[in-house]
């Protein structure tokens, strides 16, 4: 059994608690998670990303689109240094989808991140439709 309320106007309260005393009455034991409602990036965001920004500096870097991707998010998050069989590498402090997947703000930057890159290189773009 799983409910997910969403409670984003006054109006949403109501439902929710009401479904919660009812479980009282069934259920002895329960775990229950609240946690912050967080926005999560579109379906035409994330096409726009992997359809014309990704390609595009890939093509232009002559990276494959993973390693552009890589390269994207580290310039975004940042990069962490780690060890591996004596050597160093670096990798992104996250990814889009770990630890949780980013949300609109989130997902915008690392977008405008890439854009940005392509307008230093002389890429142009289309617009985000």
């Amino acid at each position: 059994m799983k409910k997910v309320f969403q409670l984003l106007a006054n109006t949403d309260w109501e439902p929710c608690l009401e479904y919660l005393l009812n479980l009282r009455e069934r259920y002895v034991k329960l775990t229950l998670t609240i946690q912050p409602y967080r926005k999560k990036r579109s379906t035409t965001a994330n096409a726009y990303y992997w359809s014309i920004i990704i390609p595009s500096l890939a093509e232009h870097f002559g990276y494959r689109a993973n390693d552009m991707h890589t390269a994207l998010l580290g310039t975004y998050v940042g990069w962490e240094e780690r060890q591996f069989r004596n050597h160093t590498i670096f990798t992104p402090r996250r990814t889009s989808t770990t630890p949780d997947t980013m949300d609109t703000t989130d997902f915008s930057g690392l977008i405008q991140t890439g854009q940005q890159i392509a307008a230093e290189e002389g890429i142009i773009l289309p617009d985000q439709y």
